[in-house]
């Protein structure tokens, strides 16, 4: 179920080999279901994977574990309704009530962890302990509003007296939760409630506890108690431990996503807290479990933003970043502005190498500059063992690359054969007619970009041009034919009565644009709103596939044109 992010070899100059351990434990990011079957997603009491193939995508388990299923989920809720219909009207039943509920937790930790361990049933699961505390929460509270006129202290629960008046006329009480995590439990001792609270107390401290030693077990370095200081100075400095450099970055990134993820109460919290764990301590279990969530998959591409900002501001060692001081960190004071050089990219490798992969990679770019330079970086042969692609075209035009051009698609036509008998009917032969095309990104809006097109344009005798700029889903040039053809065919019973047969479109330009278009709707990348998308489609069909020179030649031609003395004076 789970990749840790640990140190590899690297391909960082003049860093160290050592190894700095895992510092993060993620979950597999969802794999395309078109490339694997469908297998049984339930694990066995032992841990092990059931991998049983199933008929359907529709289904989840085979039969044995969906039976499994729904016989535990029947047992959870009868466990669930056993304990709502006891009253806790002593603490022999208050503790019948919590022995119940921690069978219940039990029971449904158990069904998320074997049915559902890629994290399905996490929001479900958040939503559900959410609601336990707040009936726990509600029957504490009940029970010492009952007991307020006994208990001689209220000081010692948080309460505030705001006088109203001067002479003290009126007197307003705010009172917190008995159940607030912030509040310890001897503080309750005062409470003269027979004991029920403490009770229902202990089992949410208890709720409270497995939810951040599970958070601590994600992510160890989380933890900045007096056991694990935080680092001194910027998580970059070669004299420090890895694993306390790793720290650093785990722990600025906590920081970003709270301040920025954060509810106002959560964010008051906060500012209040001396340290991390300080804060996490005076946390609920659910919020303790959205943590969970948040590192558990944390390849998500707003969790992986949030990284790329603790990256670029310790990089820099917060030159020329406004920060602000939170959980005894700093931290940049906003997520933008920030670009991912070299040195950061060496960084984000080195200490969290799993946690992005080839088709995700992008997902932690904030600009189109970002991704070009971490193509061009792949293309130099770094980052190979986690993040380079085999099957992509960047390895197949590399001075593309280095000038801008980002390729990520082409239909290569070369060897396809022409004239061949029909499948359906062998004493007819098949003509096929097909144009090879390429499909790469620019960056919008430059010098280069807009020359690089205009040299396009004027070849309109070779090529068929489409561009797309930024997000938007109708192209600024396209050819003015209706709808040209990718790849036709037609099909005679003789070579002298094909030139008579109609030609069948199997792919035209418009299936092209509409899986750009489709591309654009699914991927959130931040790349796509600064960067247009160009489609090159060679007019005649048959021809060998020369679009990498082409595209070459006529980059290297304008860059030439763009730095000649003439160019450079008329500007």
């Amino acid at each position: 179920m789970s990749s840790q992010s640990s140190t590899h070899a690297q391909d960082r100059r003049g860093s160290s080999q050592s190894n700095p351990g895992v510092i993060i434990r993620t979950s597999e990011p969802p794999e395309s279901q078109a490339s694997m079957p469908t297998i049984c997603e339930a694990l066995e009491p032992d841990g092990r994977p059931c991998n049983f193939v199933l008929s359907s995508t529709r289904h989840m388990w085979c039969r044995r574990h969906l039976r499994e299923y729904e016989d535990l989920n029947e047992w959870w809720s009868r466990v669930l309704e056993d304990a709502e219909s006891v009253e806790a009207v002593n603490p022999e039943a208050a503790k019948q009530i919590v022995l119940k509920l921690r069978l219940a937790v039990d029971q449904r930790s158990q069904i998320r962890e074997r049915f559902y361990p890629k994290g399905g049933d996490t929001p479900s699961f958040i939503k559900w302990v959410l609601k336990l505390e707040k009936d726990v929460t509600a029957l504490a509270d009940a029970i010492f509003m009952a007991n307020l006129d006994h208990t001689p202290t209220l000081e010692t629960l948080g309460v505030i007296n705001i006088h109203v008046d001067e002479d003290g006329a009126e007197r307003v009480l705010l009172l917190q939760s008995p159940l607030d995590p912030r509040i310890p439990k001897d503080a309750l001792q005062c409470v003269l409630d027979n004991g029920t609270i403490l009770i229902l107390k202990q089992f949410h401290i208890d709720l409270c506890a497995e939810a951040l030693r599970r958070l601590y077990s994600i992510v160890p370095d989380l933890d900045d108690s007096s056991a694990h200081p935080e680092p001194a100075g910027p998580s970059t400095g070669t004299d420090q431990p890895e694993q306390d450099i790793g720290a650093g970055f785990v722990r600025s990134w906590f920081r970003i996503m709270i301040l920025h993820d954060s509810e106002a109460e959560a964010l008051q919290h906060a500012t209040r807290s001396k340290s991390i764990n300080e804060f996490l301590a005076g946390c609920t279990a659910a919020q303790l479990e959205t943590y969970c969530d948040f590192f558990e998959n944390a390849w998500r591409p707003h969790a992986v933003q949030y990284l790329r900002v603790a990256i670029c501001a310790q990089a820099r060692a917060f030159r020329g970043v406004k920060s602000i001081g939170l959980l005894g960190g700093r931290i940049p004071s906003t997520t933008g502005g920030l670009e991912m050089t070299k040195d950061c990219w060496d960084i984000l490798y080195r200490y969290f190498p799993t946690l992005l992969s080839p088709p995700t990679l992008a997902t932690i770019c904030s600009t189109f500059s970002d991704y070009t330079a971490i193509c061009k970086l792949l293309t130099l042969g770094l980052y190979h063992a986690h993040w380079f692609d085999p099957s992509s075209l960047l390895s197949e035009m590399p001075t593309s690359v280095y000038h801008g051009f980002i390729p990520f698609a082409k239909g290569d036509y070369t060897h396809t054969p022409q004239l061949s008998r029909s499948p359906t009917s062998p004493s007819s032969l098949t003509q096929r007619e097909s144009r090879n095309y390429l499909c790469g990104q620019m960056a919008l809006g430059t010098r280069l970009t807009h020359d690089f097109v205009a040299a396009l344009r004027q070849r309109a005798d070779r090529l068929l041009l489409v561009v797309y700029e930024g997000m938007a889903a109708h192209p600024t040039l396209h050819p003015r034919e209706p709808n040209p053809f990718i790849s036709r065919w037609r099909e005679a019973p003789s070579v002298e009565g094909l030139d008579a047969a109609p030609w069948t479109t199997s792919t035209a330009l418009e299936d092209l644009r509409a899986e750009l278009r489709a591309r654009k709707t699914a991927v959130r990348d931040r790349i796509l709103p600064d960067s247009c998308q160009v489609v090159i489609v060679d007019r005649q069909a048959g021809r060998q596939f020369q679009l990498f020179e082409l595209v070459q030649d006529t980059l290297a031609h304008v860059r030439r044109r763009s730095f000649t003395p003439a160019s450079r004076g008329g500007r």
